[in-house]
Parts: structure tokens; C-alpha cells; sequence
């Protein structure tokens, strides 16, 4: 649009973003072609409360030993407030449910409901 004559301002209203976005899509465009709009860079994010070794380890640790094993109860199931407490108690640090939540899904876990065993 900014080709066919439209002003940075006029695209910006028409596609709903701040002029300066327009401005840094077409100076990118001219310095590297249409190869300049598809490559992006990644943003880094927040850093994580665990690190990639302790993401392992809680990894581990929850596939590999019982609820019952980490002194959670006989009858106790895997919820993230468990694993708040194992975090806490295994690394000594505090993060919400909702961050455990998003961190778990990250980890390729998904949540399921707890299903009953017939003795």
C-alpha cells in the first residue's frame, strides 16, 4: 500500500497497528526483499524459574516415582499443587499453580481427570 502512494499513517489505520510498525515492515522490506518480512526474529521472553537441567529432573521425578513416593499420600494423585510443594521443597523456589500449569504443558504433559480403580 505504502507503494501504491498511501501514507505510513493511512496503512497503519487500515491494518489496525502503529505507524511506526509500518515504517520498520517497509524499511525491512527494502533492505532484504520479501525475505526481510518472513524471517522474524524470536523474542527471548522472561527467563524460567528452573532451569533446563531442573525441568529435567521435576520431569523425571514425575514420571518415574508415585505421588505415594514423595510423601504425598497413599491415596493422593498428581496436581499442581503437589508439584508447587515439590518445587519448593526440592529447589527452594516458589512458583504459581497457573506458571507450574503453563511449564507442565510446555513439558508435553496434558491433564486428565483422576480415574477410579475398582479393588
Amino acid at each position: 500500500m505504502v507503494m501504491e502512494g498511501y501514507t505510513m499513517v493511512d496503512v497503519a489505520a487500515v491494518l489496525g497497528m502503529h505507524h511506526q510498525s509500518v515504517a520498520s515492515y517497509v524499511k525491512n522490506f527494502k533492505e532484504h526483499a520479501l525475505e526481510g518480512l518472513l524471517t522474524r526474529k524470536q523474542i527471548p521472553g522472561k527467563k524460567p524459574y528452573l532451569t533446563k537441567q531442573q525441568q529435567e529432573e521435576l520431569k523425571q521425578l514425575i514420571l518415574h516415582t508415585t505421588p505415594a513416593e514423595l510423601q504425598f499420600g497413599q491415596e493422593s494423585f498428581r496436581n499442581t499443587r503437589n508439584i508447587q510443594y515439590l518445587i519448593k521443597g526440592k529447589f527452594a523456589i516458589c512458583i504459581l499453580r497457573e506458571g507450574i500449569l503453563k511449564m507442565l504443558h510446555r513439558m508435553n504433559f496434558s491433564y486428565t481427570h483422576a480415574t477410579y480403580v475398582l479393588k
